[in-house]
């Protein structure tokens, strides 16, 4: 590093990777302290592959240490999108269930806790309800700036994302939110009820169920309702707490907001 015929930003020739890169996405904080003494080394450099950042790499792997230390230069780009797929270190964070470094990206004021990747057309909150991070998903929430029912990448929303992989937790969580649409129509029409209940989730079925604004027989484009997809899967205890709640049923209009 006292060489000056060492060039401390050479990537390498397969993924573009800088040294910095290496030791921020392996969490070596060490190093990553060590570069950085260095005026001539560029915290901005994304690699040639994914596109991404040494902060990128370090906050989509959950490196709390790696990335307060390179959120305290001013030179850093905090909301740096990718090229690959257009994700933030934020959405990264959120997708892998980092609470730790979603925290502290979201006390950046230069962080948009709302940003839709180019990609997946996904926003951190969707990643977060996807893929089960209750943690995550209940502090992106706290914020006036997320949209809870962002329709993302085949119309689907935090709530239909979080139902269809079965999420029970993260489904409870966003209920609890009156701004939350239960009977939004997603890909083919089909609503969080229809995933619920087609996947035996039952539990999700009933929490669903407790929603008055919830159309039990609500069919996808196919006509495949509710019901009828539980009854074709075999779950027989979703087939009975849905007909029992179709004489009790106001049908409410197609996405109600």
């Amino acid at each position: 590093m006292e060489r000056k015929d060492v060039n401390p930003n050479q990537p390498d020739t397969q993924y573009g990777w800088t040294p910095l890169s290496y030791a921020a996405r392996n969490g070596h904080e060490r190093v990553v302290k060590m570069l950085l003494e260095r005026g001539d080394v560029n915290t901005t450099q994304s690699d040639s592959f994914y596109g991404r950042t040494p902060l990128s790499w370090a906050a989509g792997n959950g490196l709390e240490g790696v990335v307060n230390v390179l959120l305290e230069r001013k030179d850093i780009n905090p909301d740096h999108a990718d090229t690959l797929s257009g994700q933030t270190p934020l959405s990264q964070a959120a997708q892998g269930g980092h609470e730790g470094v979603v925290k502290m990206l979201l006390e950046r004021k230069d962080v948009n806790p709302d940003h839709t990747d180019t990609h997946y057309g996904q926003t951190p909150l969707s990643w977060a309800a996807h893929y089960g991070h209750g943690g995550v998903v209940k502090m992106l929430l706290k914020r006036k700036d997320v949209n809870p029912n962002q329709m993302v990448k085949y119309d689907q929303t935090p709530l239909l994302w979080a139902t269809e992989s079965g999420h029970e937790g993260v489904v409870k969580t966003l209920l609890e939110r009156e701004d939350v649409n239960p009977n939004q129509r997603g890909n083919h029409g089909r609503t969080p009820l229809w995933w619920a209940a087609g996947s035996g989730y039952e539990g999700i079925v009933k929490m669903l169920l407790e929603r008055k604004d919830v159309n039990p027989d609500q069919p996808d484009t196919y006509g495949r309702t509710p019901p009828s997809w539980a009854a074709d899967r075999g779950h027989e205890g979703i087939v009975k707490l849905l007909t029992e709640r179709k004489d009790d049923h106001t049908v409410m209009p197609d996405n109600v907001n």
